[in-house]
């Protein structure tokens, strides 16, 4: 049970932005109580991308999302925040090269937050694709 809420807006001719709100609902098992309990997941998601192509930058978008917290709109780094961005390169002849970045997070510690420099992971990869 529950719902789910997304809002996208034209920002011009050039930037689409998305936001999304999902709460639901619902009976989850503990297996350590053997009964089942109430739960509530609330996530967030936000998008920010061209809608066309700028010179030699074919796509671009930035992202954010939170998921499975209590309030999303807390905007606290936890361990169910991803974020990054991917900017796509047109190379010619149908060939895009992308860079994209991911951010996540670890509780190494043990202590509750993610706010050790230790605590971020950072992902960089170039990935390669071809239309036709």
């Amino acid at each position: 049970n529950g719902f789910y809420s997304s809002l996208k807006l034209n920002l011009g001719a050039l930037v689409d932005a998305k936001i999304a709100y999902q709460n639901l609902n619902g009976q989850q098992f503990d297996t350590i109580g053997k009964r089942y309990e109430t739960e509530t997941n609330k996530s967030f998601t936000a998008i920010l991308g061209l809608k066309k192509s700028i010179s030699k930058i074919q796509k671009a978008t930035w992202f954010y999302q939170q998921r499975n917290v209590p309030n999303p709109f807390d905007f606290q780094y936890s361990e169910s925040t991803v974020m990054g961005y991917n900017i796509g390169l047109n190379l010619g002849n149908g060939m895009i090269l992308t860079y994209v970045f991911r951010r996540t997070f670890n509780d190494l510690n043990g202590d509750g937050d993610v706010l050790d420099p230790s605590e971020v992971n950072n992902m960089t990869s170039i990935e390669t694709s071809f239309t036709f």
